[in-house]
């Protein structure tokens, strides 16, 4: 222990010079934000009621075979569901590693079990930026004021509604990344280090790898603004180099708790639709992605979600490009008026509060992210007043950020990142590179505050009063220009008649008076123009008194000597700041997530109740068949899921096979089934047997029943091939087009089509069938599959089985009698094998030793990883403890030493 000194004293130290205040000042300000959460979000206080998150409900019905098995099976993971998708991985849907110790940090920060779920994943972006400034040297008020007002993004109330957890969960962690890498170039080796080795992990077991993918590109504009700063200051580039070093090293060691879902996922994306095309692209998809370097998403599928360069001003009104997909309109509303004349008050009330209002042509928008003029304000004054160390890597993040969230709308810009940038091209909706904007406004926003009291630059008070004149001006200034200045496109949404009798007919009003839908369509842009109009104003004023505040700091900081007094007063902004945030905030959040997002907890899995159809098909005790529900959306339905072995399901990583057959063939077999089921005289049943004969690709997945209406229509379907045949004859085609081009046109009992890359068993085999041979499914589990085959012609039979292929070393091994059997992939998407003569056992088992290995792995990065940050916490401590002036800071070059 340095100089003697006790524990007491390094701790006398280390809370000496104002930073007990600052510390009490940062929890005061972090607790009211706390309230604010817990005050907004009561109705999460009340008994039985839990927040209704769409995705997060669509969960339950994914992972519900999942679940299940654990229970069963003393928690252990089946890695493996067949409840979609005729089978897939569960990596992307539900998957516990419990050996990587982050996971137990991740709830301790989410205090999941203390709290309501809403307020634990909202606080944590509080706390993330909070962490960011500090790292910054910004004081706790103003990091608290910022980080409230990123925490009440609109964007994070709108996502966190749908059930987007774990996107909240990985934008909240990012600021702490780069909060590590701020200490880092500051010299605070030991503390930058330890955040970053802590945040980096937590950042990636969030399991939402494209907002961690989008949060390095900051990283990397930190890492090379220090690398011109050093440059053109001419400092030792040991510094640099040092810190540099330490970053990369600790986000590598970060990374290896993580190895098990990260070598998993990789293994699993390379198969699914993000991992690029398994069949020859059409001249369209060739002209998209000609210059892309690796597979990846089709350009047009990755742009869908872009958002507009004129959508762009909802950062600063969240209406200016009308409000969400479907929004509440009040009494006062042009719309409101039209609908009351025509049908009576609660009716017109209940339809007006789902109101098509949104101009833009992102599909099914939740909402704009509105980051509050509040923060807008102290964006475009720190523009005017942050160091430049600080100030050109935030707005570099802030302009970068928004460019990319155009994608088609600047599509040769986005091009650029798709083509050359490694795995971008595997994320979809750019529009999500606004959280990145908003985590640089945020920052930028702090630092502007900070510089407002500490008076950073030396400023003379008519200076510092002069520029927040200037920064308030030029908000209000914008905020006039789109109160005024129509958006890019017409306040009339094109085709508004079609848009309204669509939105109309799903309500239950199919035949609208035209007269109606004309005077509604009439009434939408006056509706669109009062939103936008009334939010310009209000943030005028909002505006007007925060510069007013800030204006009568910087007067009475002059009269006052007394630190404690100057430190009641940035308190008192603080306050009066984090008042109008909430001000501007909540009424807008609130058209998002409010009381009705809650349901009772007994009403909230209404949706699973079994309907009678369900019911009837429960009835089958065989353990694995698949079902078709034709009265769901079958591509976007996980109820189905939660009941049944799916045809359909709900994920957006199906495997790429999969999505293959969807658009090739179920298509084609949904339309004949639904051309049969028109029929409507005597011949109907013949009709659909005819069409069920047609349905190959159906048949070869083992679909037994087709759900028809949920009230009991269940249609039995007798040509379903079971879980596994054996075929007289196969077929060797050159390329997987071929052999999907095949599928509805082979009698797929008889024989089976195998791709010439897949076909390495089969050379020089004579199939001779043996029409006696048996083969039959004895036990059914999701990672385990059992059958006895019986043959007694001498003869090796050729069997298919009804299950998704997923080899190749990735999951699916097979036995025979308990030893390892090799099998192969047979028409387009199963699983085939050839089996000796005789009777055998054979098994199929998911063993994917990615997950194993990176288990093992987890584990002991795991205590590595909390040993080297707790070590490195220590150790700040402890040289901390000898003053600050002690420490190597090169924000300072005063503090550089030769």
């Amino acid at each position: 222990m340095s100089n003697n000194k006790s524990w007491f004293d390094l701790g006398a130290d280390y809370f000496s010079d104002k930073r007990i205040w600052r510390l009490a000042a940062g929890a005061i300000m972090a607790f009211i934000a706390f309230m604010v959460l817990w005050s907004y979000l009561s109705t999460a206080r009340e008994r039985n009621m839990v927040l209704n998150q769409g995705d997060v409900l669509q969960h339950k019905g994914m992972s519900k075979e999942i679940l299940d098995f654990r229970k069963a099976n003393d928690n252990q993971e089946p890695l493996w569901t067949n409840s979609m998708f005729g089978g897939m991985p569960s990596f992307q849907i539900s998957t516990w590693y419990p050996n990587n110790l982050m996971q137990k940090l991740d709830n301790v920060m989410n205090l999941r079990g203390a709290v309501p779920t809403p307020i634990g994943n909202l606080f944590v972006l509080f706390l993330g930026l909070f962490i960011l400034l500090i790292a910054l040297r910004a004081d706790p008020v103003s990091a608290a004021v910022a980080a409230f007002g990123f925490m009440m993004c609109s964007y994070y109330f709108i996502v966190i509604e749908a059930g987007h957890n774990s996107k909240v969960n990985a934008v909240a962690y990012m600021p702490m990344v780069l909060g590590g890498v701020v200490y880092l170039y500051r010299g605070r080796f030991w503390l930058g280090g330890a955040l970053t080795i802590l945040a980096t992990g937590l950042a990636v077991n969030a399991n939402h790898l494209q907002i961690t993918y989008y949060g390095f590109f900051v990283v990397g504009f930190i890492v090379v603004s220090e690398l011109l700063l050093t440059l053109k200051q001419k400092r030792p580039m040991r510094n640099w180099l040092m810190a540099t070093g330490i970053m990369a090293l600790c986000m590598a060691v970060s990374i290896a708790p993580n190895l098990g879902r990260l070598m998993t996922n990789n293994e699993y994306v390379k198969e699914t639709m993000r991992g690029g095309a398994v069949l020859e692209p059409t001249a369209e998809e060739i002209a998209a992605n000609a210059k892309a370097k690796d597979p990846g998403l089709d350009k047009k599928y990755a742009y869908v979600w872009s958002y507009g360069i004129w959508e762009t001003f909802t950062i600063i009104n969240p209406f200016y490009y009308g409000d969400a997909a479907h929004t509440k309109l009040d009494e006062d509303s042009e719309t409101y008026r039209v609908l009351a004349q025509n049908f009576q008050g609660p009716a017109a009330k209940q339809i007006a509060g789902n109101w098509p209002t949104y101009i833009g042509d992102q599909p099914m928008h939740g909402g704009p992210t509105y980051m509050g003029v509040v923060i807008c304000f102290l964006f475009i004054l720190g523009l005017l007043i942050v160091p430049a160390r600080y100030r050109w890597w935030l707005l570099a993040a802030v302009v970068i950020s928004i460019m990319l969230s155009w994608g088609r709308n600047l599509q040769w810009f986005s091009d650029i990142f798709f083509d050359y940038f490694p795995k971008y091209n595997n994320f979809r909706a750019p529009s999500m590179w606004l959280t990145i904007t908003s985590i640089a406004m945020a920052g930028m926003a702090g630092l502007a505050l900070k510089s407002v009291f500490k008076n950073e630059g030396n400023r003379t008070d008519k200076q510092m009063m002069t520029t927040i004149g200037i920064g308030a001006g030029i908000t209000i200034f914008l905020l006039l220009v789109l109160a005024f200045v129509q958006p890019g496109v017409d306040l009339r949404f094109p085709d508004e008649e079609a848009r309204i009798a669509g939105f109309l007919a799903q309500v239950g009003l199919r035949d609208a008076d035209p007269g109606l839908i004309s005077q509604l369509a009439d009434a939408m842009p006056d509706d669109r123009n009062h939103l936008i109009t009334s939010q310009a104003f209000k943030g005028i004023g909002l505006v007007t008194v925060a510069a007013v505040v800030l204006l009568g700091f910087v007067y009475l900081r002059a009269q006052v000597k007394d630190n404690t007094m100057k430190t009641l007063m940035i308190s008192a902004v603080g306050l009066v700041l984090f008042g109008l945030i909430y001000a501007d905030m909540v009424p807008v959040n609130k058209r998002y997530l409010n009381e009705d997002s809650f349901v009772k907890q007994s009403d909230y899995m209404k949706p699973y109740t079994p309907s009678a159809a369900d019911n009837m098909v429960k009835a089958d005790k065989d353990p694995n068949y698949r079902v078709l529900n034709m009265a769901a959306n079958i591509w976007n339905d996980a109820i189905t899921s939660y009941h049944h072995k799916s045809i359909g399901g709900y994920s957006a990583a199906k495997l790429r096979r999969y999505q293959d057959l969807i658009e090739r063939c179920y298509d084609k077999e949904f339309d004949i089934l639904q051309q049969a089921f028109g029929v409507r005289d005597s011949t109907q049943m013949l009709a659909i047997d005819a069409a069920l004969q047609k349905t190959i690709v159906l048949n070869m997945m083992n679909c037994k029943y087709i759900i028809v209406n949920p009230a009991g229509g269940v249609l039995p379907n007798k040509y379903a091939m079971g879980n596994a045949w054996i075929t007289a004859n196969y077929e060797i085609l050159p390329k997987p087009d071929d052999v999907i081009a095949k599928l509805q046109a082979t009698d797929l009992r008889a024989k089976m089509l195998v791709e010439e890359s897949s076909a390495e068993q089969l050379k020089g085999f004579q199939a001779a069938v043996d029409p006696t041979a048996t083969i039959s499914l004895t036990s059914y589990k999701a990672n385990e599959l059992k059958y006895a085959f019986n043959s007694s012609n001498g003869k090796e039979q050729l069997v298919a089985f009804s299950e998704v292929y997923y080899n190749q070393g990735k999951g699916w091994k097979a036995y025979v009698d308990g030893a390892p059997a090799d099998h192969f992939r047979c028409n387009y998407i199963l699983r085939g094998m050839k089996v000796p003569a005789g009777k055998h056992e054979i098994v199929f088992k998911m063993e994917p030793q990615s997950y194993y290995f990176g288990e093992t792995i987890a584990l002991i990065s795991s205590l590595l990883l909390f040993g080297l940050a707790i070590g490195g916490i220590f150790m700040d401590f402890k040289t901390r403890g000898k003053g600050d002036d002690e420490a190597i800071d090169i924000a300072d070059p005063s503090t550089l030493k030769a």
